[in-house]
Parts: structure tokens; sequence; C-alpha cells
């Protein structure tokens, strides 16, 4: 999941029968929260996902590797009381940073790395009442038969009783030592998203992959879950179209060290996002078990969608995007325009709307919208901040003054 892991959630929804893994427990969806620390938001968003969700999956600790290729463990500043309170299932993620070695530098290591695994699992068991232990690390495919004896240590390092999943992606499934790695865990999440070009453009994810790629994950018999993208990234292109940089949550639109103008927002869209989880669903693959949305939303993130589409997106709701104009009229000619999305799901720039207020002396813009032109009618404002303007459901904000 990249350079740090994080929550997830998992909606309610009626129990999946049959399957060993079902007998378990039964999860429909999961979502990752990808922060490091518990602010106010942060909090706030578990308290939606407490009364929305099953249960949630928060990253405790990352394990990395010094130059003598040593593993060390970090506990990241979470909330212990705040998650033991909650009245959902917890489960707990440690992230593993890569270690750059040989096959036997990894097969010297996996006693450390289970001891440290171990270590992570009796502190969220006895302080917040864990379940299971996920594990969210970047394998190389040359190393996933090394990384089977990992998994192998840390499942023994186990409390009795305690879960063992773990991250995967598409490249892995054909390496060999992939079927070896999961043998060892409940379940496996497949990350089908990642900044690639496809065709002549970047994008999160591609539809017709991804899909091919959930119909290979169910040959291996396992149970596993498809992480789906709600996020952004904000890339720096090169002279030959290549991505230069990119940039994701640290991201500030139109900062000067990061040459406004020459970055392009590359999103996850909510309706392919949909359509995709849709699909999956009616290919009858017998050991899918749901979808993980990558990530939760805390506040209002620019590089990520609001709680309102990401709960739309995860109840399979029918999704609309709609703008209602509305203008307040004052003396002396007075009047101000707001516009409020009625819809359930974000709108995002660039967008036009229309004012009828006839002939007009002023008018300014304001979040983001500026007079682009006069009509018949009145006349159109535009919202070109595509890096940073987004209106979430319920939302009503204002948009320009006029004066007639």
């Amino acid at each position: 999941m990249g350079s740090f892991g994080g929550a997830a959630l998992f909606l309610r929804a009626a129990a999946f029968a049959g399957a060993l893994y079902a007998a378990q427990f039964c999860m429909a969806a999961q979502v990752y929260l990808w922060r490091q620390s518990y602010d106010e938001k942060t909090l706030s968003a578990l308290k939606a996902a407490e009364e929305n969700f099953e249960a949630v999956n928060f990253l405790l600790a990352k394990i990395s590797f010094g130059k003598n290729k040593t593993p060390r463990l970090e506990f990241l500043p979470i909330n212990p009381e705040y998650l033991k309170g909650l009245k959902i299932e917890k489960i707990a993620c440690v992230r593993i940073e890569g270690l750059a070695g040989s096959e036997k530098d990894y097969e010297a290591a996996a006693s450390a790395v289970a001891r440290l695994a171990g270590e992570c699992a009796i502190r969220a068991l006895r302080g917040i009442g864990v379940s299971e232990i996920q594990i969210d690390f970047d394998c190389p495919e040359s190393k996933l038969a090394s990384y089977a004896l990992w998994l192998e240590k840390i499942r023994a390092a186990l409390p009795e009783g305690m879960r063992l999943s773990i991250t995967a992606v598409p490249s892995q499934m054909d390496a060999k030592g992939f079927e070896k790695a999961i043998a060892q865990c409940c379940c496996f999440t497949l990350q089908i998203h990642n900044l690639a070009q496809f065709g002549s453009g970047y994008k999160i994810f591609d539809f017709d992959s991804s899909l091919a790629a959930a119909r290979r994950a169910d040959r291996f018999g396992k149970a596993f879950m498809v992480a789906l993208p709600t996020y952004s990234h904000f890339v720096k292109f090169g002279e030959g179209g290549e991505a230069a940089k990119v940039f994701s949550e640290n991201f500030s639109a139109c900062g000067e060290e990061q040459g406004c103008g020459e970055i392009k927002k590359i999103s996850a869209d909510f309706f392919e996002v949909a359509r995709l989880a849709s699909e999956i669903k009616k290919a009858g693959l017998k050991n899918f078990r749901g979808e993980i949305f990558f990530r939760l939303p805390c506040g209002l993130e620019i590089s990520n969608w609001s709680i309102e589409t990401l709960l739309s997106v995860a109840k399979a709701e029918e999704l609309k995007g709609s703008l209602a104009v509305s203008i307040e009229k004052f003396e002396g000619g007075l009047c101000e325009v707001f516009v409020e999305n009625t819809g359930n799901v974000d709108i995002c720039a660039p967008l036009e709307i229309e004012c009828a207020l006839g002939d007009f002396r002023y008018c300014e813009g304001l979040n983001g919208f500026v007079l682009a032109r006069k009509t018949p009618r009145g006349f159109i404002l535009e919202n070109r901040r595509a890096l940073d303007f987004r209106l979430p459901p319920n939302q009503k904000i204002k948009a320009a003054w006029v004066k007639k």
C-alpha cells in the first residue's frame, strides 16, 4: 500500500455463506485509513465508520530495515482508547518496508520479523482487542518463496485464534512462491490500484485489467478481497510526457515549489469504480469476499473522495451528480449566487454554471468561480480549479456576488 499502511472498515452487509473463511468472519467491504496520527478529523471519520461499517483495520506499526539489514519496529501514534471503545471489530495492519537483499538475507531476517510482528499482535490484542493482523508488504516477485517463510513464522508467533492476512498485487499472482505465501493466511487483499500508463495516458486503475486480475485471483481457491481506489494523485509531467514527480496526501495546491500549472490531477473516477465493483460481483467468483476501498476520507482532503461519495459507492447506490444554482437578492441591487450539490457524489472542477439575472453592472466570483461570459439570460460562471475544487454532496457555497 505504499510507504504507510492504514485503517480498514467493513460495510454492514449480509454474511457470505459456504466457505471456511465465511464461517470465520464475513465482511463485504474494507477501507484503508491512510494517516499516521489521530486528529479530530480522523476520530470523526472513525465515528462515521462505526455507524456504517462492521470492522476497522488500523495501521498499528511499521517494520523497516537499516543498513545492516536488521529489522526495527516503530509503533505509530494511534489512539488505542478510542479504538478499543468502537463497537465494531478491530483489525491491525503492520506495514513492512522493503528489504534490499538476497534470498539468504530474507531467510536470515525471518525469525526477527516474526518476533516483531508477534509483538505487534500481542499489544493489539491486549490493548485494543483485535482479531486479525494484516501484513502489508510490497514483496518482490523473486522473493515470494522467502516471504512465505516469513509468513509461516509470523503465523506461529500470533496469539492463539488470531487471523493472518496479507496484501498482494496482480503481478505477484503469476510468480513462483505466491501460492505458498497465501497458504499461510486466511485471505489476501488484491490491490488493483497503482498510478501507471495505460494506452496514451496515466490512470490510477484500469477497468479491464482490474476485472481480469480479480478473475485470476479466484483461481487459487483462497478467500480474497479487491482493493478499489478512492484517491487522487497530483502528477508533474516531464518534457516527454512521462510522470516526473508524484504528489499525493501532502500536496498543497499551487505551491510554488511544485510548479503550479505543470501539475495534473489524476483521480479514481467513482463511476468507474462503482462499475468495476458491480462487474466483479456479477462475475460469480467463488472466493471473492468483497471490496476494499482505499482510503477512508478524513475531512475535506483534496486528494480523496468525500465520505458521502464513498458511502454512496460502497452501498451500490445509483450515482448522480447534480448541481443547483440559487440567487438571493438584497436592497440596492446586490445579489449573491449560491451553488449546492444535490446529488450523492462529489462535484469537481472544471465546471460552468449559468445565472439568469439579466443585465448587471459588476460581478465578482468567489471560491474559485470567475465570470466567464455574458449570455442573453445573464452570465456564465466557471471554475477551472481542477487541482483542489470539490463540492461534496449536500453542501452549499457562495459562488459570486453581483451588482445589478
